[in-house]
């Protein structure tokens, strides 16, 4: 979905064999790459994000992939994440399931095999340039309520996602609203007799920055309120399933009313 109006230059996949094969660029499994994109619908791939490789632009590069827009025959412009042809990662199968469990807080999956993800391309700031440009008490607040009841979804569904203390680029917001958060990359991420998601968005809290400053205390979070978060974090990381969601009620009382 897009939220605003962009100049898109489309570009021939052909024309694009250092970004379809990254990054190498050439070779019999770049052929077979660009001929894999065809037949799964992408038609051309545009050269747009703030990520630059050589000429072109793209929407990220991580260590295992790379994600540019594109468009579809189907279902027109779309995000399409690219395994990296040194990554260490074997597939993108496996994340794109974990896309898949977790709708409505994830990009809608269209199409994905080994080398690729055709997703739904959410418009808007990933949660390091959301806080960068905040403004009140209340949008952090809405941010953090957010993403615990996110993170308490993906515990509930038995997915562990490890990088979430630090949840800064994993997560857009969809155009800009902090009540709409989406997982964009779960290539951390796995499957979990009991995942503590929350504790991590609960520590995030604690430890995590705006603009220089803490977050608890941009939220006017006291010290006894921060030793009740740090006790309720303990409580919810070793508490079944059953008692998880009267542990986070608590949080939010305590993160505040908004």
């Amino acid at each position: 979905m897009l939220c605003h109006s962009y100049e898109l230059i489309e570009m021939p996949i052909d024309m694009h064999p250092r970004i379809v094969c990254y990054p190498y660029g050439e070779g019999s499994s770049c052929i077979y790459r660009i001929e894999n994109i065809r037949e799964m619908g992408i038609e051309n791939i545009y050269s747009f994000g703030k990520v630059q490789i050589d000429r072109y632009h793209v929407v990220g590069k991580g260590h295992a992939a790379i994600i540019v827009l594109a468009r579809h025959r189907v279902h027109g412009t779309v995000a399409l994440k690219i395994r990296r042809m040194d990554s260490k990662r074997a597939s993108l199968r496996d994340e794109a399931k974990l896309l898949e469990a977790i709708h409505g807080y994830a990009p809608r999956v269209y199409l994905y095999s080994d080398d690729f993800i055709v997703r739904e391309y959410v418009d808007g700031p990933t949660i390091e340039e959301f806080l960068k440009a905040i403004r009140s008490r209340n949008d952090v607040a809405t941010l953090i309520k957010s993403l615990l009841l996110a993170t308490y979804t993906l515990d509930q569904l038995n997915i562990d996602v490890g990088e979430l203390s630090r949840p800064y680029r994993q997560v857009v917001l969809l155009c800009g609203d902090p009540s709409k958060p989406y997982f964009i990359d779960l290539e951390s991420g796995r499957l979990y007799l009991k995942p503590s998601n929350v504790t991590r968005i609960i520590n995030f809290v604690l430890f995590g920055c705006v603009k220089g400053s803490r977050i608890r205390d941009v939220l006017g979070l006291d010290e006894y309120r921060v030793s009740l978060l740090i006790e309720l974090a303990r409580q919810y990381k070793y508490s079944p399933h059953a008692s998880r969601e009267d542990i986070l009620n608590r949080v939010f009382s305590i993160v505040g009313d908004y």
